[in-house]
């Protein structure tokens, strides 16, 4: 009969045991593909058990090795088992997880295996190694790799030692996983990285436009139609402004769902029109604005304002900053488009902003553009908008950006584009005042009737030249507010639209460009307005938009670039967007004045 243990020999065993709970490796897990079919479909369960199971795993790991006794009492481990079990393979203690256990299965079975990986692997495209997994990744399928032979498991796996060597955490910031633990109602794609960072790297000026408040990620982020129609918007973008044509596929795709999640909602709803709905539709809206598809824009904004309607009016959208000026921003694309005033209000309703620094007030006053009020027509609306126009294009400079509010930039940016919208377009019959006056100049006429016309003619002149002059006055503001201040792509068709316009406005058969523009002193507007097109258009079509700079640059006696960006600067100028176009407009300029020199 054994002795009784005596106290000592009880410390002794508890130490031991206490050793062997600190030596005990942490359970570790591994993610595996069991199946070819898409995992998404029972997205809200699988997203809480991995929570779940990722949860209690970091809980463990910080908890330290004493902690590691919980391992094997995992309440919510244990009851969700079977249903763990085809989604995760729990490494046992003690036994690495890197080399997969072998399997009964014979060679033969094994050739099947890797061929029927072999046939599946050859339709699908090679994506980067994953880094979800915090093991060696050794193949597409699990199940295949445990048929393979041993000297054939040696060519994946071909330096593995004994030695465990730590590899960094999958979910670092550098891991560059936007959606590790399916936290987003949209699958984690490869290209998802991509479209984020297109999005964060163009898009700083419009999203305060826009998202002011900052409401709008938070309200994207929690529906798959709004996300699905936010990721096709970005991925246009990446196309339009930097050539990411890779992206194309994924434009696509994500356009596709974001109408089935139009669909849905609108079959669910019973006659409610959520915001979600509505953030949809404008979304879409925009894309296509951005595309050039203005029919399908056109569409899409009918189903808007009908929506807006239901609702109450704007008003009942205050809640939500961004998904308000987002509706009013997709009526002024449309208006810009379509040269038509705003179908939407004015409206501006929650706190008042902060003023502009006093700073940039007084160095406005200074370069403001006064010779505008001597415009025959429209000279305060015109002086308004450049006056404005020069207050936002210097809070865009690196000496204030920082100091101006986003609410105060956005709410003035708003004002100004509903201001420019809604003054009377006179070019609608701008044709029939230049006809009428190239009539009175040309046709013979008696003394008798000369003497009766000087009154007419004066006066077709003078409104020929207005109409003139302010429509090239609002389309060159418009075409500076898109590039500057809304960061819109130089590539949409936008700019072509805008761009014809100018120039129609411009120029005009049998009127003198800069005797036009001298008789009113606002040949500097007409400098800045034929800068402003050039800077716009494709290099490969900049020749008369820079034989017409040229020739006032000539007129006005600057000849250095410095001396016309301080032209610029005293009318509205922003090196934000403008310093690299402006430098390859200025060297074609150099090349055809120094031509015409020769």
């Amino acid at each position: 009969m054994s002795s009784p243990d005596t106290q000592d020999d009880l410390l002794a065993r508890r130490n031991t045991a206490e050793k062997s709970l600190a030596l005990r490796p942490a359970r570790e897990y591994e993610f595996l593909v069991t199946t070819e079919q898409p995992h998404h479909a029972k997205g809200t369960e699988r997203q809480r058990i991995r929570q779940k199971v990722m949860r209690n795993f970091f809980e463990v790991q910080k908890a330290g090795p004493l902690a590691t006794t919980s391992e094997t009492s995992s309440v919510s481990t244990a009851q969700a088992q079977t249903k763990l079990k085809s989604r995760f393979r729990l490494s046992k203690t003690g036994q690495d997880s890197t080399i997969p256990q072998k399997t009964g299965t014979s060679h033969k079975t094994a050739r099947k295996s890797e061929g029927k990986k072999t046939a599946r692997a050859a339709g699908k495209a090679q994506t980067s190694k994953k880094t979800l997994c915090t093991k060696r990744e050794v193949g597409s399928d699990t199940t295949s790799f445990r048929s393979l032979s041993p000297p054939e498991k040696s060519a994946y796996l071909p330096n593995i030692t004994t030695e465990v060597v730590p590899t960094p955490s999958p979910f670092s910031l550098d891991a560059h996983l936007m959606d590790p633990f399916d936290a987003l109602p949209v699958a984690n794609t490869v290209k998802l990285e991509l479209l984020f960072q297109l999005y964060k790297s163009g898009t700083k000026l419009n999203s305060v436009v826009i998202d002011c408040t900052n409401t709008w990620w938070p309200f994207v982020a929690s529906d798959p139609g709004l996300l699905h129609a936010t990721l096709a918007s970005w991925a246009l973008y990446g196309v339009l402004m930097r050539g990411v044509t890779s992206v194309v596929p994924e434009m696509l795709g994500h356009k596709t769902e974001a109408i089935k999640e139009i669909n849905a909602k609108i079959n669910s709803s019973n006659g409610w029109i959520s915001d979600e709905l509505v953030g949809n539709v404008l979304i879409l809206a925009t894309f296509e604005n951005l595309y050039g598809e203005y029919d399908s824009a056109l569409l899409h904004f009918g189903a808007l304002k009908r929506m807006v309607d239901v609702r109450g009016g704007l008003d009942t959208f205050n809640h939500n900053c961004g998904l308000a000026r987002g509706v009013v921003w997709v009526d002024f694309h449309t208006a810009i488009a379509l040269r038509r005033p705003p179908v939407l209000p004015l409206v501006l309703d929650g706190p008042e902003p902060p003023p502009l620094p006093q700073t940039l007030l007084e160095e406005a006053t200074n370069n403001s553009s006064l010779s505008l009020l001597q415009l025959p027509v429209s000279p305060i609306e015109c002086f308004n908008i450049f006056q404005t126009m020069h207050l936002l294009a210097l809070a865009t400079t690196s000496r204030y950006v920082d100091e101006v509010d986003r609410l105060t930039y956005s709410n003035m940016l708003y004002e100004l584009e509903f201001f420019i919208l809604s003054t009377i377009d006179y070019s609608l019959d701008m044709t029939a005042l230049v006809q009428n006056r190239l009539r009175i100049t040309y046709d013979q006429k008696s003394p008798e009737s000369e003497a009766s016309d000087n009154d007419y003619a004066r006066k077709t002149h003078d409104e020929t030249t207005a109409a003139i002059i302010t429509e090239a006055v609002l389309t060159s503001a418009q075409i500076f507010i898109c590039a500057a201040m809304r960061d819109i792509p130089p590539s949409t068709k936008l700019y072509t639209i805008l761009l014809q316009r100018l120039r129609g406005a411009i120029e005009w058969p049998g009127v003198s460009i800069i005797n036009t523009w001298k008789e009113v002193k606002n040949l500097h507007i007409l400098l800045w307005a034929l800068v402003v097109g050039a800077c716009v258009a494709p290099r490969s079509k900049r020749e008369w938009w820079t034989e017409r700079i040229g020739q006032v640059m000539r007129e006005m006696g600057v000849c250095t670039l410095g001396a016309l960006e301080g032209v610029l600067t005293e009318v509205a100028w922003t090196d934000y967007t403008f310093a690299d176009a402006l430098r390859g407009v200025w060297a074609q300029v150099d090349e055809v004045v120094h031509f015409k020199r020769i």
